[in-house]
């Protein structure tokens, strides 16, 4: 995708980081709304499956409540396929007030952490799910406030720093499909990322890897301290994000399971046998082969 040039004009760039400066030196009151913990999870229309997937393995470690986020009729869900998975909610982005001034894809993510409601989130993507009770994982983020696995810059890299007048902290990039945040202590930073989600349209056009690089600026910014868990090792078609030398998710981003592709099984990936067994049960004729092929 070619840059608009007009996200180069110096104006431009002055403006929008004005905004974030202003931001930046702005006292908050912290969420209206911060209770309890729970999961996140982003996506509807070809989604859709590996988002169930997703569910049925959070079921098999954990009973956390849930919130679906959409882009309501332009990422429509059939909720008819929730009724046997106990306490998920769905949300649509349009439903929230203020409604949100761009909605694309990873925008979506940010601002369903703003509005959840929750004071502990882990954010799970649609073809990343768990392999383990996160328990562990929500006791660090009470600590430490936000916690992520590291992605690893491409030859592609944008020169980012170029871009917004804040300094490289040195904080490792953020793989964006899994992440635990406690929105009490990390608000000012939440809402940082959110408003430069939310002016995608510039600050996107500059970023190697879109939202991931609003929480990188974000923290590097307000010079606060997170926790990146360097314990991720690649797997055939799927990162595997570790803690305490354990596999907690399983991060599928090779082998997604789109409704037009034929899914790949992967024995060796953590808890295979219980992925290949929910697909059976998502009722989409084209995975029957494959799973009745697997078990034979």
């Amino acid at each position: 995708k070619e840059t608009p040039s007009w996200a180069h004009f110096p104006a431009i760039k002055k403006e929008h980081n004005n905004g974030l400066k202003e931001l930046l030196h702005k006292e908050f009151k912290g969420p209206e709304k911060a209770e309890g913990r729970g999961v996140i999870l982003c996506g509807g229309t070809k989604y859709w499956p590996m988002l169930m997937l997703s569910l049925k393995m959070l079921r098999d470690v954990s009973d956390l409540p849930v919130q679906i986020w959409h882009k309501g009729d332009d990422e429509p869900i059939p909720v008819q396929d929730l009724k046997d998975i106990p306490n998920v909610t769905v949300h649509s982005v349009w439903d929230s007030k203020p409604r949100p001034r761009i909605v694309n894809w990873f925008e979506v993510k940010t601002h369903a952490l703003i509005y959840c409601g929750w004071e502990q989130v882990l954010y799970l993507d649609a073809d990343a799910y768990l392999v383990k009770d996160p328990s562990p994982l929500f006791k660090l983020v009470k600590e430490v406030g936000f916690v992520y696995w590291p992605s690893y810059p491409s030859s592609g890299q944008k020169e980012l720093w170029n871009w917004v007048d804040v300094l490289n902290n040195g904080m490792p990039n953020v793989q964006g499909g899994q992440y635990l945040i406690d929105r009490k202590k990390c608000w000012r930073e939440l809402v940082l990322a959110y408003w430069m989600d939310q002016h995608s349209d510039y600050f996107y056009q500059h970023y190697q890897s879109n939202d991931e690089d609003s929480w990188r600026v974000t923290f590097s910014a307000t010079r606060s301290a997170c926790h990146c868990i360097d314990e991720m090792k690649w797997q055939d078609v799927a990162w595997l994000c570790d803690y305490q030398k354990q596999t907690y998710v399983v991060h599928r981003c090779g082998g997604k399971l789109w409704l037009h592709q034929k899914p790949k099984i992967v024995t060796v990936l953590p808890k295979e046998r219980q992925v290949v067994q929910h697909l059976l049960t998502l009722n989409f004729d084209r995975y029957k082969n494959v799973v009745e092929a697997t078990n034979g």
